[in-house]
């Protein structure tokens, strides 16, 4: 007995079944490049403390709503890459507050400090919805009205139209110079090890391990993966041999992200290898495996720039191979292929 792999006959017709699969993931990536045009402006985490003194001061809610008012969105998601730490303290007859930006490499970007005599922590929690509002988006002031009411700062004189910053900002204690506010990321480049499931790469499930390098710009990421699967075996059609195959791929990834979600094009190569089980003569054979698609998945910060990743795919052969046993064909391989991966990535 013998065994080959080959590509099958109608491989021109398998590539059109996978033409309306590579229409869905351009719409894809074109609908989360939408989302993202809608929602492009800079955001932070916030993380509020009421010290001593100050345990009386307005809620979280309010900082929300004094910064949501003056930039017309809330900028403050839980996933965002920097973090705004905004502190109160109310002592010796004054409020102290303390604002100062870090990044996702827990690089400290830029401080202020704030002193604002008196008893009333409205004014203090204006001042930081004014301060935060201006780090995030120096063009606030002539931003949309508020659009709802905000506890209004203490005023001892009577208000004078059309305030500049230097006039509106409370008196700083420190003479602080002004900080960059949040920037998308930019060029900044990455490598990852993980491991992958998949179905329809083999004739039963199976699990490989996963390699990557790669460079990103602002939210578009571009990835070169490496992937190899372990050999997997299942029933043929001249029982009672078996199929047994294995995959080495290579992939070009390129991603958009949108927060902790990503959405990619995937397209593959690589070396198919197979051969039959329980056959007197028992021979090896590979033939090329050609594949294409779309992956989605989120991604989060472990500590610093060490990411983890999560996500799913679903890869079209544009050309399937069949494995013939004395010239007859035992197995052939399925149109399409799923996978859901996971991995570390660090970032540089």
């Amino acid at each position: 007995m013998s065994t080959r792999l080959g590509a099958s006959r109608d491989s021109i017709r398998a590539m059109q079944r996978l033409a309306p699969l590579a229409a869905c993931a351009l719409w894809a990536i074109m609908f989360v490049g939408t989302v993202r045009n809608a929602h492009a402006a800079a955001s932070v985490r916030l993380v509020y403390v009421r010290g001593p003194g100050a345990e009386r001061c307005p809620t979280e809610e309010v900082v929300h709503a004094a910064v949501r008012s003056r930039l017309g969105y809330d900028p403050f998601i839980t996933w965002a890459h920097d973090t705004l730490f905004a502190e109160v303290t109310h002592i010796a007859g004054a409020f102290r507050t303390r604002v100062k930006l870090v990044d996702d490499t827990n690089t400290e970007r830029g401080a202020r400090e704030m002193s604002v005599p008196g008893d009333d922590c409205a004014a203090v929690i204006e001042a930081i919805g004014l301060t935060i509002s201006l780090t995030i988006d120096p063009n606030s002031l002539i931003g949309p009205p508020q659009s709802q009411p905000v506890p209004p700062p203490r005023a001892e004189t009577e208000t004078e139209p059309e305030l500049t910053p230097a006039q509106t900002a409370p008196p700083a204690r420190e003479n602080p110079e002004p900080w960059p506010p949040p920037q998308p990321r930019s060029l900044s480049v990455h490598i990852g090890l993980g491991v992958v499931g998949s179905l329809g790469t083999a004739p039963a499930a199976t699990a490989g391990a996963t390699f990557s390098v790669g460079a990103g710009w602002r939210a578009l990421t571009l990835d070169l993966e490496g992937r190899a699967d372990l050999p997997a075996s299942g029933a043929s059609e001249r029982p009672p041999a078996q199929v047994r195959s294995w995959l080495l791929a290579g992939s070009i990834v390129p991603c958009l992200h949108v927060g902790p979600f990503f959405g990619c094009g995937v397209a593959s190569v690589g070396d198919q290898g197979a051969t039959a089980v329980g056959v007197q003569v028992r021979r090896e054979d590979h033939a090329a495996w050609w594949a294409a698609g779309a992956r989605g998945g989120t991604e989060f910060s472990l500590s610093g720039p060490l990411f983890f990743r999560a996500y799913a795919e679903l890869l079209g052969t544009l050309a399937r191979n069949t494995l013939n046993i004395d010239g007859e064909e035992a197995y052939r391989f399925p149109p399409w292929s799923g996978g859901v991966g996971f991995s570390l990535a660090w970032r540089f």
